[in-house]
């Protein structure tokens, strides 16, 4: 128990696999937090999702971007970033929401050719999350999330309700919501 926790360090979080607890290293100083986030910066990665990339379809760049942002918010862990560029993404069917999973910070506004995260632009990138053709009933879902959760730059709607959070405080910055509703009876939502 290197932290003395009370907690066995094989049950704590290890992002590099070498049976010391995270929080440990980062502590003793053998790896580096530059966040504050409590993740160690060589297990947090930068993915790619690009609507009309045509390479490997594995987020590791721009070329080889994933597809689907559903499969990029799966392979996501936490601390990652999405950079995800304009084009309209749509959930796989009506039964799906785009579910952003704790720690990763999803955002939108790129071309496709950024190196650096401030060159987001959504205003020139317009990156819109629609409802399914056949109507998700949430957009966007967030549960048991802290504000190390983020969503930036993206347009969502229409579609019903566009974002439903459950037990956590996301931060939201750059976000428009358009043509959105709830349906008669629902708990309503942004």
């Amino acid at each position: 128990d290197c932290n003395k926790n009370a907690i066995a360090d094989d049950c704590e979080p290890d992002c590099d696999g070498n049976s010391i607890a995270d929080e440990c290293e980062i502590n003793d100083g053998t790896v580096i937090d530059g966040n504050g986030n409590g993740i160690p910066d060589e297990c947090e990665f930068t993915r790619f999702v690009k609507i009309d990339a045509t390479g490997l379809n594995d987020g590791t760049s721009w070329e080889n971007a994933f597809t689907d942002l559903q499969a990029a918010l799966a392979a996501a862990t936490p601390g990652d970033q999405l950079w995800v560029a304009a084009g309209t993404y749509r959930p796989a069917d009506s039964e799906l929401s785009f579910e952003v999973p704790d720690q990763v910070a999803v955002y939108g506004g790129f071309a496709g050719v950024e190196t650096s995260g401030d060159d987001s632009d959504p205003d020139g990138n317009q990156t819109r999350l629609r409802g399914s053709l056949a109507g998700s009933r949430y957009l966007v879902r967030a549960t048991d999330v802290g504000t190390d959760t983020i969503l930036d730059g993206f347009t969502v709607g229409p579609g019903l309700t566009a974002l439903i959070v459950t037990r956590g405080a996301p931060r939201l910055s750059r976000v428009t919501f358009s043509s959105n509703h709830s349906p008669s009876g629902s708990h309503g939502g942004a």
